[in-house]
């Protein structure tokens, strides 16, 4: 049987925070005082918790006057915020009612609180179940988001093999020589795997390919030629005429 304001507050509010008229704390729940074991009776609450919400809590007689404000409270260096309010027990003492604020499934384990730490009325049991159960969609609708995105790269890939292999058939069909087969092979096969097709052609120094003045037919639209300067095997002066695309 209850005997008593504090028992009530022991039972119902494990967080609950009782203040004096220097606000001092002159009670801590069950709960709390486990997270906070430093704390003893008559440590001024400033060095232990900051009421950010209100703002501008300086005396007990502000606090008072603000009983019907939410109330929201942290703990320094512990990365505990509390929110709830603070209520009257008699002249010279008011009890904050109040619970963590708990956002995500990871807050509980940062913060090495259970549900037991809570009260039975407190609905953080069903926000932790609600939570847990938007976890568990996500990460399936993840994962079923990455498996389409594969079988849709699948599907591409072999849609590009089954449109080359068409291609390479109509070239196989449409050629009058093997000779001149080479060449529009080469390109559509580059094409397909998006490199450039061409021809290096290198020849000796002197000799008629090589003149920058009488190059090859198939050169001649070259805008430039790339001397290669002395390299093992090479002359000083060789140059190699490039050409891109066919």
């Amino acid at each position: 049987m209850l005997r008593s304001a504090d028992d009530l507050l022991a039972v119902a509010f494990p967080f609950h925070v009782i203040v004096g008229t220097r606000l001092e704390i002159c009670g801590l729940g069950a709960s709390l005082r486990r997270l906070l074991p430093e704390v003893g009776a008559g440590a001024p609450l400033a060095d232990h918790l900051r009421i950010e919400r209100p703002r501008g809590i300086t005396t007990f007689a502000s606090l008072h006057s603000r009983l019907d404000a939410q109330v929201s409270l942290s703990a320094r260096d512990r990365g505990l915020r509390l929110r709830g309010q603070f209520v009257e027990l008699d002249q010279d003492r008011l009890a904050f009612l109040g619970s963590p604020l708990v956002t995500d499934l990871a807050d509980l384990t940062a913060l090495d609180l259970t549900l037991d730490d809570f009260a039975l009325h407190d609905s953080v049991s069903d926000l932790a179940l609600l939570l847990q159960t938007r976890k568990i969609a996500l990460e399936d609708a993840g994962k079923l988001a990455r498996d389409l995105a594969e079988d849709r790269e699948r599907l591409a890939a072999l849609s590009r093999l089954q449109q080359t292999q068409l291609a390479i058939g109509e070239l196989l069909t449409s050629a009058d020589a093997p000779d001149a087969l080479a060449e529009p092979l080469l390109a559509l096969l580059c094409a397909r795997v998006a490199c450039v097709s061409g021809a290096i052609w290198l020849g000796p120094t002197g000799s008629p390919e090589a003149s920058v003045g009488t190059p090859p037919a198939r050169w001649r639209h070259l805008p430039a030629q790339l001397r290669l300067g002395a390299s093992p095997g090479v002359p000083g002066d060789t140059l190699l005429p490039l050409r891109v695309g066919g």
